[in-house]
């Protein structure tokens, strides 16, 4: 049976392309549920992303991300100009980031079609489609700037890829070159794919390529100029500015051991493999963040971390080969992977912190995926109906696993409720102005579109103005947990407040009002 489906798919008349496409539009399509249920992933950074979008379409004008100097605002401009079309929404923002992961999926699947047979493409595009629940937190939701960086670097290794297989131009340079450059302003952590690059435009022979004495000068000034041009905002930025961030600090030797062991966990949350990465991780994972979720727990997250270690040995024996073969596109991918794992590593802001740095590895979110049914489908070809049939059952599994962790996501309550109540008690209350922790202030603010503007205390304040506009309401709200103490008198930005009314309160959340003292 297997046999027979593998000499169907090789036969169906779908070209690479049709068949990257198919799974890019599939892979939207199932992920669209979760643009509505954007509450199960939605914390401080998307809330800001959205206020820009908002903030955006009311005539401000970011250069980064609020509160950095990395992470492009390009995004928000596109959602501020979508939101002129259709209103703002938060789902219509969260679209933007599934667009560019969906594209992303649709290229990789194309790419790698290309590089190895329609039936390993079919179910390479059928796992890539599916992913894993982790990958929706970024995916889904409004502006991070990780929804860049994967469309970059599928943009970037398909540049690539055109130059290994048709050889250099100026014009395929200084496209490889933009692209780096743009993915270099929008996020720095797509120069994983920019180091993959060289790596393979340097080292890699094909037909049309001879690696590094193929570098005409003209094709390095045409990628040079290309970068600088795909980063002018980041390069007028930087010369503007005294002092910038240092995203590419190398960490001590003491934290890059540690962060190998952060690593390996780290690349479990791309097989599904510790429940910390398949949870909501929303308002309530940040109140009460369980870390003692960061490990497997039970058979199944066991055995799914042996499947991550075999197919890690996989690419690692699939780079050895695709560099002898000179097939580039595996090459590519094999050597994304490892890349992005280094610069984890190596990289300062990683921290040994497992909860933020599994995020550093979205660049290689669908090779991930890919390469695991590439591992598979080595198992679905060979000769024995045993291991044909065993390898068939065990992939059942691997999606099965993830398909049903996907619908306990989506059968949660909304995990904004208490957020929404509390917009909605101010708003009763005759509140529009208000104090909370971060990321609570900013996530209250988004829900409301802006009507009630809600500036973070302590502080710092990551958004422009909030702050003042606050300071100088003469009535304001305090939201703050119920293990919070509430205070009798305020001071907040040169203005001081007195307990004046009721106190709301709900299983997680008060809400008490304040007056300004005279």
């Amino acid at each position: 049976m297997i046999d027979s489906i593998k000499t169907y798919l090789n036969q169906i008349p779908l070209s690479p392309f049709s068949i990257g496409v198919f799974f890019g539009i599939l892979s939207f399509l199932l992920r669209i549920p979760f643009l509505f249920r954007y509450d199960l992933h939605y914390g401080g950074d998307p809330a800001i992303g959205y206020l820009m979008e908002l903030r955006i379409s009311g005539g401000d004008r970011p250069f980064y991300f609020y509160g950095q100097d990395y992470m492009g605002s390009l995004e928000p401009y596109l959602g501020a100009f979508l939101m002129k079309l259709f209103g703002a929404s938060i789902p219509l923002a969260g679209a933007i980031g599934l667009f560019q992961w969906s594209a992303a999926v649709a290229i990789f699947v194309f790419l790698f079609t290309l590089s190895t047979s329609k039936f390993d493409g079919f179910i390479a595009g059928v796992v890539a489609a599916i992913g894993v629940p982790y990958t929706l937190t970024y995916m889904t939701e409004p502006f991070t700037g990780n929804a860049s960086n994967i469309f970059i670097t599928s943009l970037i290794l398909l540049a690539t890829s055109s130059i290994l297989n048709k050889g250099g131009s100026l014009f395929r340079f200084s496209i490889l070159g933009f692209t780096a450059g743009l993915g270099l302003f929008l996020n720095p952590q797509s120069m994983m794919a920019s180091a993959a690059s060289l790596t393979a435009l340097c080292f890699l022979k094909t037909a049309a390529w001879n690696s590094w004495p193929s570098f005409r000068p003209s094709f390095l000034a045409s990628l040079i100029v290309g970068a600088l041009l795909g980063d002018i905002p980041g390069v007028w930025y930087k010369l503007s500015h005294v002092q910038t961030s240092d995203f590419f600090k190398i960490a001590s030797p003491h934290f890059m051991f540690r962060n190998i062991e952060c690593a390996g966990k780290c690349v479990l949350a791309y097989f599904d493999a510790h429940p910390i990465s398949r949870i909501s991780d929303g308002v309530y994972f940040w109140l009460r963040i369980p870390f003692i979720q960061i490990l497997p727990n039970g058979f199944f997250d066991d055995l799914f971390l042996v499947l991550a270690t075999a197919v890690l040995v996989f690419i690692g024996i699939s780079l050895r080969q695709s560099f002898r073969t000179k097939n580039f596109v595996l090459f590519l991918f094999s050597s994304l992977v490892f890349i992005n794992i280094l610069s984890l590593i190596l990289n300062a802001k990683t921290n040994a912190d497992v909860i933020n740095a599994r995020r550093y590895l979205t660049a290689s979110a669908v090779l991930f995926s890919i390469w695991t049914a590439y591992f598979f489908t080595i198992g679905l070809k060979h000769k024995s109906k045993i291991i044909q049939i065993l390898s068939l059952l065990f992939i059942m599994m691997f999606l099965g696993r993830i398909i049903i962790h996907y619908v306990e996501l989506v059968r949660m309550p909304d995990q904004l409720a208490e957020m929404r109540l509390s917009v909605q008690e101010m708003k009763n209350s005759g509140l529009n102005r208000g104090l909370a922790d971060w990321p609570f202030s900013d996530i209250l603010t988004s829900l409301s579109n802006q009507q009630v503007i809600v500036a973070t205390w302590p502080g710092p304040e990551k958004i422009p103005d909030y702050a003042d506009i606050v300071s100088s309401s003469s009535r304001i709200a305090m939201i703050k947990t119920n293990e919070d103490k509430i205070e009798p008198v305020i001071k907040f930005n040169g203005s001081k407040y007195h307990l004046d009314g009721n106190i709301f309160k709900n299983n997680t959340f008060w809400m008490a009002p304040y007056t300004l003292m005279k």
